[in-house]
């Protein structure tokens, strides 16, 4: 690995002294990352986008758990898993529970095969339950094969398979504060304080891949499990899942990491049925632009509704006409 890529212990104090345009990497596990409270995540944001109420709920109020992962979203962490970190997808590989076989019967006597099937179900349920580690990944036979297949799609893919073989870190924490004077100047154009800029949050960014190309460029690997990942598909997804800002706000968080440094993008997008091809893509400068354009918006509107204590979305504060969409009206009676 290297040397200029190197992760640091840190402690509360020294992130919240991180000054503005500052950026520095830490060994935080998954579990720490996503349990951080004192710093502000790329999803967070994303959340503030889609509702203020949300926001304030789940990441200022805490009144609001967050949604259990979805089983495309669990796909996704395993495949992340077996790409990224092989060794821990194998460590907590477990077997799934066992199941009570349908002929065991806890009610009749010792000695009949529904008692005897019972008992020994009881036996081995005691077994997996006292040897099962906390953070085990239970899968059969089929699942753990599908998520082998993604993941070798992946590795086998000439572009990924030369950038992973690249010097750098596998998911990487990055701990950013970005700098005030472009958000000062955001936040004057829309009428509001520019000392609002002084109350920058933390940002946090967990990134899939950081690797060294050669002595000036560096290369942000985002990996992605999707249902299509032909260039049309996925560039709709990454429309329509904000993904432009991601990129724009993790190139913005590495750089501050790496001054002077020339920074590319790429997402390996992998199929998650099969025959599970891998892509591979770079993605286009005039959507970085538009996502960092965005993300900046969304980071100007969380400093004001943090100021003023507003968390009510624009249609939530008075009454307003409506009107049904275009289509309706083309209905059948």
């Amino acid at each position: 690995m290297d040397d200029t890529i190197v992760r640091v212990n840190v402690q509360l104090d020294f992130v919240r002294a991180l000054k503005p345009g500052e950026a520095v990497l830490v060994d935080w596990t998954a579990e720490r990352y996503h349990a951080d409270t004192e710093t502000i995540s790329r999803s967070q944001l994303e959340d503030l986008r889609a509702s203020p109420q949300l926001f304030y709920q789940r990441h200022v109020e805490r009144s609001l758990p967050s949604e259990p992962p979805s089983p495309a979203m669990q796909l996704g962490t395993y495949v992340h898993l077996a790409v990224l970190e092989p060794e821990e997808w194998r460590r907590r590989l477990y077997q799934p529970k066992p199941v009570r076989p349908a002929n065991a019967d806890g009610r009749r006597k010792a000695g009949t095969p529904e008692r005897d099937a019972y008992e020994a179900w009881v036996d081995d349920l005691e077994d997996w339950h006292a040897t099962r580690p906390a953070d085990a990944i239970e899968l059969d036979q089929d699942g753990i094969a599908k998520v082998e297949a993604m993941a070798r799609a992946v590795r086998e893919h000439p572009f990924a398979s030369m950038i992973l073989a690249d010097e750098g870190g596998n998911e990487q924490t990055v701990l950013w504060r970005p700098a005030i004077e472009p958000m000062a100047q955001l936040l004057e154009q829309a009428d509001l304080d520019p000392c609002l800029a002084e109350s920058m949050p933390v940002i946090r960014l967990r990134v899939d891949g950081l690797r060294r190309i050669d002595e000036t460029t560096l290369a942000v690997l985002d990996l992605k499990t999707t249902q299509d990942p032909c260039p049309g598909s996925f560039g709709a997804s990454i429309a329509r899942y904000g993904y432009h800002r991601q990129g724009a706000i993790y190139i913005d968080g590495v750089q501050a990491l790496f001054p002077g440094q020339w920074l590319h993008f790429f997402f390996c997008a992998v199929r998650s049925r099969p025959p599970y091809e891998a892509a591979c893509y770079e993605i286009d400068p005039n959507d970085l632009a538009l996502g960092r354009a965005q993300y900046m918006a969304t980071l100007r509107d969380y400093l004001r509704r943090q100021a003023e204590g507003d968390w009510l979305a624009e249609w939530q504060r008075t009454c307003k006409g409506i009107n049904m969409p275009g289509w309706a009206h083309h209905q059948e009676s």
